[in-house]
């Protein structure tokens, strides 16, 4: 299992190159010189979604054990120590790749190996054991969960976006048929075959992919329906394209792969909202993305790369870097964010907020918050599904 899933992991990444998307190789990066405060309430909030996670998985299941495997040091730039850290931290990128945050084991062969190499200390946390230990041990895992958060509500989310295309659609369909009741005989051709077949507003959903180019007449009502079409058209696909997503960045595929080739363990991406918990095999976003880059023709690929079920882009909430954007829909509903007795939360009933301060040796005051509170519900059946341990059938 281990070769043929590294196998597939290294062919399926050089599809992806071969289709003209740069994979850059590791290099290590210039050492951080100070934090900012939402740097750190980001870190909290990832530190927050990894431990519902990880208390979930451990609270479900009685035959596998989930424990936290990366990097879990609490240091920031500009703290004694740091640059120390911080490069120690990249030479462990360059040997064995990106650790991912959370292993899964089978719980008795996980504590056999903690007693045969001789473990100590938290048994849900093998993060600062020592490289050699983990070289021996990280091999027998089943999956890694590579936890991200994100700051949004899922439910709400989408009845945002579903009531605003409605309205825009019910809108269009109204400028469709008060057309047909004028004379159509200055609508230009491509626009009277365009309208004949719109009946409904699913009808719509589908001709507004594709409207006819704007063309110029005489007839002031015609001109007004078509520019107000290709309006309509420009902030339906500006809706429909606020998808909520998982964001592997593009300089991570090479380390991912490395730690993958290091240790032949699974690797999955795990993105927590507020109030759903969504996962997603790596093979699957290559699969995803190398399917799509096949279908693009167009060389050198574009700076910003839209597909069917995913879009290639640098944004500012991701530092700029070249982030692929996947829709959340390509995974799998794993679990629900719970608070009290809501399951799943909404926006009465978020993690608490508890003010932080971090004092820098320079006398520099950062201001943070840590998420208190939450916890998590897997759905069993879906979540052994994902990592193979149970056919998709049930």
């Amino acid at each position: 299992m281990p070769k043929e899933y590294r196998d597939k992991v290294n062919s399926l990444l050089e599809k992806i190159e071969s289709c003209g998307l740069e994979i850059p190789e590791f290099s290590p990066g210039r050492t951080p010189t100070q934090a900012f405060s939402q740097f750190l309430i980001n870190k909290r909030q990832g530190d927050w979604a990894e431990r519902i996670v990880l208390n979930a998985i451990n609270e479900t299941f009685d035959d596998i054990i989930a424990v936290r495997y990366g990097r879990s040091e609490d240091i920031i730039a500009g703290e004694e120590g740091f640059e120390e850290f911080y490069a120690e931290y990249q030479r462990e990128l360059s040997e064995i790749g990106k650790r991912p945050d959370i292993l899964i084991f089978y719980k008795d062969e996980y504590f056999k190996l903690r007693s045969l190499y001789s473990l100590h200390g938290n048994k849900y946390d093998i993060s600062m054991q020592s490289r050699d230990k983990l070289d021996k041990i990280v091999p027998h895992a089943i999956a890694g969960l590579e936890v991200r958060s994100s700051s949004f509500l899922v439910d709400k989310h989408r009845t945002y976006i579903e009531t605003e295309i409605q309205k825009l659609l019910e809108e269009a369909l109204k400028l469709v048929q008060t057309i047909r009741e004028r004379k159509l005989s200055s609508l230009p051709s491509p626009w009277k075959k365009w309208i004949a077949h719109i009946n409904s507003i699913n009808d719509l959903r589908y001709a507004l992919a594709e409207i006819p180019r704007l063309s110029q007449t005489r007839d002031a009502k015609i001109q007004e329906f078509m520019d107000t079409i290709k309006m309509i058209k420009t902030k339906y696909d500006a809706l429909s394209s606020k998808q909520l997503s998982f964001t592997p960045k593009v300089e991570d595929l090479a380390v991912i792969k490395q730690w993958i080739n290091t240790y032949g363990v699974p690797h999955y991406y795990v993105q927590v909202f507020f109030d759903r918990i969504y996962a997603i095999s790596f093979t699957r976003i290559l699969e995803i993305v190398s399917n799509g880059l096949q279908q693009i023709k167009r060389r050198p690929l574009p700076k910003m790369v839209k597909s069917e079920k995913f879009k290639i882009d640098r944004q500012p909430k991701n530092q700029f870097k070249i982030t692929i954007y996947l829709d959340i829909n390509e995974g799998v509903h794993i679990g629900d964010v719970c608070e009290g007795e809501y399951c799943p939360t909404d926006e009465n009933h978020l993690p608490e907020l508890a003010g932080k301060y971090t004092v820098l040796n320079d006398g520099r005051v950062i201001v943070a918050v840590d998420f208190v509170g939450g916890y998590a519900k897997i759905y069993e059946d879906r979540f052994l599904s994902l990592i193979g341990l149970r056919n998709n059938d049930g």
